[in-house]
């Protein structure tokens, strides 16, 4: 069961992102972030609250996932820009870009998996050896 919801926490507000992007790309308009933000943070709201383990664990499994993986699937596939490439229009994007500043593009991606790598310690385990 603790398997089956880590497979969900992190891939349905991915699976919904990706989805909304190709939607929203195919009419020729840009992305609500606001809308798809709010529908997201439904989803992992609902599955954190459903899941097995303690809703830290889940929360911090669901949201290091997601912001790590999901620019990268997003702007390869949706957008067809380098990986790496950071936008404009979000309020996360403008936030990451003053980081980036300061402490380089590589630097944020080991922040992004270093929190990934924790939440998946914690969830399999929360004790703090």
């Amino acid at each position: 069961m603790k398997l089956l919801f880590a497979i969900l926490l992190t891939t349905v507000p991915v699976a919904w992102d990706m989805w909304a992007g190709f939607h929203y790309k195919k009419k020729g308009s840009s992305v609500p972030h606001t809308f798809t933000s709010v529908i997201r943070g439904i989803g992992m709201t609902a599955l954190v609250l459903l899941s097995p383990v303690m809703w830290w664990q889940a929360a911090l499994l669901t949201v290091g996932f997601h912001w790590l993986v999901f620019p990268i699937l997003y702007n390869t596939k949706v957008l067809g820009v380098h990986w790496s490439y950071v936008g404009e229009t979000s309020k996360l994007d403008r936030l990451e870009r003053k980081v980036r500043d300061k402490i380089t593009t590589p630097g944020v991606y080991f922040l992004k998996l270093a929190l990934l790598m924790s939440a998946i310690k914690f969830y399999i385990n929360p004790n703090i050896y």
